[in-house]
């Protein structure tokens, strides 16, 4: 079962939505927008830790209606995240880097593990980026759910960064990753449903 499968049921569960009030005909073009501020905040900075030899921007995936559209929510979601990169002057640790927690049954992938600034000292963090409308009470269990991997468990503090496609604005919420007991019992057994439907053909 992955992070991602148990938390858009966890969403589905709690009634949570997105993108509340945009048509279902323009959900897909809210997705692929997404996945391409995903990718170029992550390929710049990977570029920028010496991970990748060069970046290029993302190009526009033949099922957005709007080549301008695309280009102008790319190059906003890119500063708004520049813009926190001057401010808390990651230390990349890992970006992108799958991962499993056998002991719990899951798997998953954290876009970013980083010591970053906070206030006048630096922290071990798990940065998850959203380009969603809101920060979501599924959001919270997700980068929580995040520090049970086997190799982001050394990490003490979560971060949801919300960035605005619109006008690069940033939302930074910290998450103290201290065990939670109804986020921890609302995933895990998210996890377990999910994993007996599968050994049931569901």
């Amino acid at each position: 079962v992955s992070v991602t499968q148990a938390i858009k049921f966890i969403g589905e569960v709690l009634g949570e939505e997105e993108f509340p009030g945009v048509p279902k005909a323009l959900l897909r073009m809210h997705a692929l927008e997404g996945d391409g501020c995903h990718a170029a905040c992550l390929g710049w900075l990977a570029k920028q830790a010496g991970l990748y030899p060069t970046f290029v921007l993302p190009p526009k995936p033949d099922l957005h209606p709007d080549q301008g559209r695309w280009k102008n929510v790319i190059a906003n979601a890119l500063f708004g995240f520049q813009k926190w990169c001057d401010v808390v002057e990651p230390e990349v640790l890992a970006i992108e880097q799958p991962a499993a927690a056998p002991k719990y049954g899951f798997a998953g992938t954290p876009d970013l593990k980083a010591i970053i600034r906070v206030r006048e000292s630096r922290a071990r963090a798990i940065v998850d980026l959203k380009f969603t409308a809101a920060l979501t009470t599924s959001h919270k269990i997700q980068v929580r759910a995040y520090r049970r991997l086997d190799g982001y468990d050394d990490a003490r503090l979560g971060v949801l960064l919300r960035i605005d496609r619109t006008t690069g604005a940033v939302e930074e919420k910290h998450i103290f990753l201290e065990s939670e007991p109804h986020h921890d019992a609302a995933f895990l057994n998210s996890v377990g449903l999910l994993r007996w439907a599968k050994q049931h053909g569901r």
